[in-house]
Order: C-alpha cells, then structure tokens, then sequence
C-alpha cells in the first residue's frame, strides 16, 4: 500500500491525523469512486458530512422480482431520457415484453436528475381518453377543477424542479390521449414523460424505442453455459426457481429450455408462464405443448390482424401461452378464471365468492385461486388474500368469457361484480360511522377499481337502483379522497336515470352528496338547485333529517355568495326544527348563525351562537366537524378583538378535537398564518412561519380543489399582506415555497408545535 505500519497504528489508536497523501492511498486501496473518496477525505480530516440531499418524491413501485439482465436496454434507455431534445421517449412492443419493467427499472435510476419527482400512472384500467390528464392529476394529488383546463393546473405543480412521469399501457387510448400528451409537455416545460405502449403516439417530439425481446439462444445453444448467455434462459431458470428451489438448467434438460425460449420467442411473460409449470409438468412435456400451438395463419391471427396498428406475428406466441397455461385447468377453474375478468385492480377472496358463488363450489374457490396463481393467471397481491389479474391476462379471460359464454352469463357476473360492491360499499359504510377519516380511506383504497367498475356498469345499463346506492355509499368517500369533480359526475349521471318507486331516500341522499361535492368545487348554482331538489323532497315525504341536510348545505352556499341576511334566515329555519330530529343540526344552526353574524361585523352576536354550538357539541357525540368548526370562527373572533390568548386557547381545543381532516387542516392554516403575521411580541421567526403556512394552504387547495374559504381567506388576507410587506418580496416567496411543499400531516406538526409545544 506505501503506507508504513507505525502510521497505520498511529492512524488505529487515533494519535494522528492522516495527511492527504495518507489519504489518497488509503482511498486508492480501497478503490472508491471519485465521489466516495471526495465523502472519505472529508471524513478522515474532520470535517463534516454534507447534509444528504433531499429525497425525490416518487410512487414508483417496488418489483416483487429482480429484472433479469437487461444492462444494454436500460443504458440505451437512459442515454436516451438525458439528452435535452428527448422528453417524451416511447417504450414499445408487444404485450408480455417487459415494457413496464423497463420504465420503472429506467425510471428509478434518476432520481437525481429529476429532483421535482419521478412519478408512474397506471393507465391500464383508463380506457377514455380523456381520463388519462385527470389520471395523472390524481397521482400527483392535483384536484380536477370544472370548467379550468387540466393541464396548467398540473404545470403549477411541476413548476418548481425537472420531473419525470412515467405513463404505464397506452395503447388503449392512443388516438385521443397522444394529444393530451402533448398539451401536458407544452404546459410544463420542466417535464419529460416516459410512455410504455404496444403503439406508438405518433406525435412531434417523440422519441421510440422498440423494447426487444430477451435474447434467445440459437438451435445451437444445448450447453447449460452456453444457455445462460442469453437473457431469455436467465429468465426461464430464475421464474422456475420460485417454484422449484432446486432448478437449474444441466445438461439433461438444457435443449427443452432451449426449445421453450426460442418458441417463445424471448417474450418475457410468456416464458413467465412456461416456467410456472415446471413443479407440475416435465420439460418435454412444455416443449411439446408449445410445439403444438397453432402456426401463423390461424383465427386467432387473423382477428389480430383486423386491427390496422396492433403489433407483431410473435405476439401470437404470448396469446397461445396463455391459452396453453388456460387449457391446462381443470373446467371449474377454467370458469372461474373467465368470470374474474370483471374484476379490475386488486380484489379478494371474499369478492370471488361473491361474485362466483353460482359456479363455484365456495370451499374450493380458495384452492382455485392458488392454482390459478401457480400458473401466474393470477397475480398475490402483498396483503394476504387478495389477487390481481395483469391487464392483458384480464383481456384474454374476458375474451374467452365472451366467446364461450352466453352473453347473459357473463352480464350476470358484471351484474353480480356491481351488486356485490354495493353491499360491501354498504356493510363498510355502517362500520365506519363513527371513524376518523383516514380509517374511512384505508378501508375503501384497495377496492376503489371495482367500485368505480361497478357502478360505471350499473349507470351504463340505466339500473337506477344499483347505481344510487354505490353513489350514495359512495358520496362521503368521494369527498374524503378529493374527487369531487368525480363523484359530482357520477351523482349528476345516476340522478338522469330513470327513477324508480322506492328511490326517494336514496335519491335524497344523492342530492345530499351533491350539494356538499358541487359546493366544494364552487358549483354554486348546482349545489342551490340540487338543494332545492332535496328540501323538496324531504318536505313532501316529512324526512326531516333530510330537511336538515337541504338547509345546511343552502346556508353554506349563502355564506360562501357573501349572502350572510339569507344565510341567517335559512340558520333559522334550521334552528326552529324539532329538537330530536339530528343529533347536531342544533349545533350546526348556532355555528352556522355564528359565522353569519361574525360576516356581518357582529361579533357580540356572533359569541352567543358559537358559545351555544361549543355546548351542544361537547354534550353530544359525533359532533367534532361542527365543534372544530366553532373553534375556528371563536379564534377569529378573538383575533379581531385582538385578545391573541384567548384566539391560541381556542386554536388548541380545536387541534386536539379534528386537525387530521383536510380540509380543517387547510382552515386551521390559514387563521394561524393570519394570526401569526399581526400578533404582537414575535418576530421574523413568525413572520417566516406564516408565509409558509400560506404557501401550505395554496398547495393544499390546489391538491383537493376549491373547497370554500372565504370568511377565513378574507379576514386572514390583509393580514399576511402586512407580513409580507414587513419580510419583503424575496424572502417572503422563499418561505411561501418552502411551505407548499408541505403535506397535511407537516402543516399539523407545525402549528401543534406553535400551539401545544410552547403551552
């Protein structure tokens, strides 16, 4: 090494400092790279460690599976995206080719150079075109606002740092979703966009690159090593040891490998496929199979070929695979596996009895379901007991189910799919009354495909009653996750259907949702018509708990049109309902009247009605909405009688009730950034805090939509203005930025930290 021993010991024992020389020969035998030794010398001088950088935001997933040895592919891939003039770069081939893999192994190898995020939407369950921007808005957790073009709302959040999206099975949608590409990268000149498709966009600026099969070895290759030269053999042994430990490729089985993978023709699923079969069926018995499957020419190619832009002859081989693996099961699990093809996304084993109960003897669904997923028809899903098909082994099931089922049959299924959802959507929905919001999310996430799928089918086959109640379970959901220019869809479509004699409860239930999902996009004329919709109802049928809903939601939308003499006439009307008809119109009469008088200037009237709301809410349950409510327009209160005390003792007890809903977070927010900039005895330590907050609460409206904030936005306004003024330009949009890039749960950290910890 050079170095003597003496100085190694003296260097062990810690009485010396090692020279620079010392050090470049120490780092030298170790072999570091240039940026590990520039890491170690700092190190070995004392100094210390530069911060690591932050980390990039990301949803890539994580492969349950190594990616078999594609170097040459991911480094050509890569040259590629780093060239300024390639933002849009196309992966394409067939199905089963390893496209997905690809992206995602290319993708997260950027990180780096992409600091503003590197993002993957799936697009296999989009099949309109149009949803593909709203697809990518919900990934990068943008609201989809009515009436405002979809792409500058996503450029405002892609405007900070280079990001890369990821956009996962295009084909479907290729004709109209390739414009709305290009419109994304003209909004947001910081973005590139990898695409995976089985057809190229065809569009000015993009950049293609035809994802080749994993090498095959040539009728030559019979040697084990000769084998495992060629990516495809990898594959084989690799898949076939997750279901034989012990498989290796040797001199005895070498050719039938050989044979697989090149009739196979390095199609990656394909040979998934094959190799699934290696504890059931001998090699030669595969080979054989394969051997077997009809020649180019067949039925099946022709159909293929009916469409002008699909892809390649050997796809054929993918599609005869599959079937091959089909044809191998028993008929119970063949119609069963037909009958999954309702399915989208993730679902469980209880959904499949659901579901297939009528074909299905239920204490053999389970035992199907594992052989179907021993022959990777199905895929495990990480949580225990639910299952996945990959999207064109779902096409080929549900071609199947079409071409070998009556029709009927498999309407039935879809039909049986959507009435499932909606009892499991309502068993759901009475367990959670009383859960904190996040529970309610968690509960619904995993299920969410086949909800939307169920209804979607229901609306599109006018049946009214199926399609009110998903909605109707489905209201408060839509509310919680954001999709409020969704769920207003969706009401607005099933309400136009056909009605039907015993829907008027649930009808009102809609309009409830409605009104709640059009006032949080600012839809105020929908949100009053529908309004009157339900009062209507309500007051014809003598449901005055409905009542309640219809005049809450007009006060509201009153309130938030400045409309605060009608606001106060309707909190009335609200006040004067019998007492016993819902355990918290009572509390939200008072609120609601509160904030009316606090709009009006009032803030002596004001107290009266929110202390009598406060005490309702705290001698009944389930009234912590309304209760956080009242803390709020108490704070402000305050804030304006300038008694900053008593404004923090009531911003506490609201904290400790529901800092955890959004859009309470985003309130809570904006009266502390307010209070923060004008509260005596503090200084730019606060003044810093309040912008950020600002800066969270505009990223947070941009995140879940326009839900209102006018009383709040308009009293705390002036008051960060001042701060601004007093912090200047600079320094103040610094901190701004810094803040929008806060998720609720650090704005909540940062004003308990405010509120509690300094108690």
């Amino acid at each position: 090494m050079g170095i003597a021993l003496s100085t190694l010991q003296s260097l062990e024992q810690d009485r010396r400092r090692p020279s620079p020389d010392v050090i470049t020969l120490l780092a030298r035998h170790l072999e570091l790279s240039a940026e590990e030794q520039a890491a170690f010398a700092g190190l070995a001088l004392g100094e210390p460690p530069s911060p690591a950088p932050a980390a990039t935001p990301t949803n890539l997933p994580a492969p349950l599976t190594s990616l078999v040895d594609r170097v040459r592919d991911v480094a050509a891939l890569e040259d590629l995206i780093a060239r300024p003039d390639v933002r849009l770069l196309s992966i394409l081939g067939p199905p089963g080719i390893g496209k997905t893999r690809l992206s995602i192994a290319v993708a997260g190898r950027q990180m780096k150079r992409f600091p503003g995020g590197v993002w993957f939407v799936d697009l296999s369950v989009i099949t309109q075109a149009e949803r593909v921007l709203p697809a990518v808005a919900r990934v990068l957790e943008v609201a989809e606002q009515t009436g405002r073009p979809l792409a500058p709302q996503i450029a405002v959040r892609l405007r900070e740092a280079p990001a890369l999206i990821v956009l996962d099975n295009f084909e479907q949608i290729v004709d109209g979703g390739a414009t709305q590409v290009t419109d994304l990268l003209r909004a947001c000149p910081l973005l590139s966009i990898i695409v995976t498709s089985r057809i190229a966009l065809n569009v000015y600026g993009e950049f293609e690159y035809p994802a080749p099969a994993l090498g095959i070895p040539p009728n030559t290759a019979q040697t084990p090593a000769e084998l495992r030269a060629f990516e495809s053999a990898q594959l084989f042994e690799a898949r076939a040891r997750q279901r034989m430990p012990a498989f290796a490729i040797d001199e005895q089985n070498a050719g039938h490998v050989a044979d697989i993978c090149i009739r196979l023709e390095g199609i990656a699923l394909a040979i998934e496929l094959a190799a699934a079969r290696v504890r059931e069926t001998p090699l030669a018995a595969l080979a054989a199979a394969l051997r077997r499957a009809p020649e180019a020419g067949s039925t099946w190619l022709n159909d293929l070929n009916s469409s002008a832009r699909d892809l390649p002859m050997r796809q054929q081989r993918l599609v005869e695979a599959i079937r091959w693996s089909f044809d191998l099961l028993p008929a119970d699990q063949q119609r069963l596996f037909a009958r999954l093809s309702v399915f989208v996304g993730s679902f469980d084993t209880e959904a499949v009895l659901g579901v297939c109960a009528e074909i299905a003897d239920p204490a053999a669904v389970g035992k199907a379901l594992e052989a179907l997923a021993a022959h990777s028809l199905i895929q495990r899903e990480t949580t225990p007991g639910r299952w996945r098909l990959l999207e064109m082994i779902r096409e080929f099931a549900n071609g199947f189910a079409r071409a070998h089922l009556a029709l009927e049959g498999i309407d039935i299924a879809r039909l049986r799919h959507a009435e499932y959802y909606a009892n499991w959507a309502g068993r759901i929905a009475d367990t959670l009354q009383t859960a904190e919001d996040r529970i309610v999310l968690a509960a619904y996430a995993s299920d969410m495909d086949n909800l939307s799928a169920g209804l979607g089918w229901a609306v599109g086959h006018g049946l009214s009653a199926l399609a009110s109640d998903l909605c109707a379970h489905l209201g408060y959901l839509w509310e919680l996750r954001g999709d409020y220019v969704e769920g207003l869809r969706w009401i607005q479509a099933t309400l136009a259907l056909p009605a039907y004699v015993a829907a008027d409860a649930v009808r009102r239930s809609l309009l409830s949702s409605g009104v709640n999902l059009a006032w949080l996009q600012q839809q105020y004329d929908t949100a009053l018509l529908m309004g009157e919709a339900l009062l209507e109802s309500a007051r014809r049928d003598g449901a005055l708990r409905d009542v309640c809903d219809g005049l809450q939601g007009r006060a509201r939308v009153e309130l938030e049109l400045d409309h605060a003499q009608d606001a106060l006439a309707t909190a009335k009307e609200l006040l004067e309902l019998p007492s016993n008809v819902n355990a918290g119109h009572l509390t939200s009469a008072n609120c609601l009247l509160g904030e009316a008088w606090l709009t009006l200037g009032d803030t002596a009237r004001a107290v009266q009605f929110l202390d009598e709301a406060v005490r309702l809410a705290s001698v009944r349950i389930n009234q912590e909405l309304w209760l956080g409510i009242t803390c709020a327009w108490m704070a402000e209160v305050w804030i304006q009688r300038r008694d900053f005390v008593a404004a923090r003792d009531w911003l506490r007890r609201w904290l400790r009730q529901i800092a955890d809903r959004v859009n309470q977070t985003r309130l809570l927010a904006t009266i502390v950034a307010g209070l923060l900039a004008i509260e005596p005895g503090h200084g730019l330590s606060a003044l810093v805090t309040s912008a950020r907050l600002w800066g969270a609460v505009d990223a947070l409206s941009r995140r879940i939509g326009g839900a209102p904030l006018r009383l709040a936005r308009q009293q705390a306004e002036p008051r960060v203005a001042a701060a601004r003024r007093r912090m200047g330009n600079p320094a103040w949009e610094k901190a701004f930025r810094e803040g929008a890039a806060w998720p609720p749960e650090r704005i909540v950290a940062e004003v308990r930290g405010l509120l509690v910890d300094q108690e």
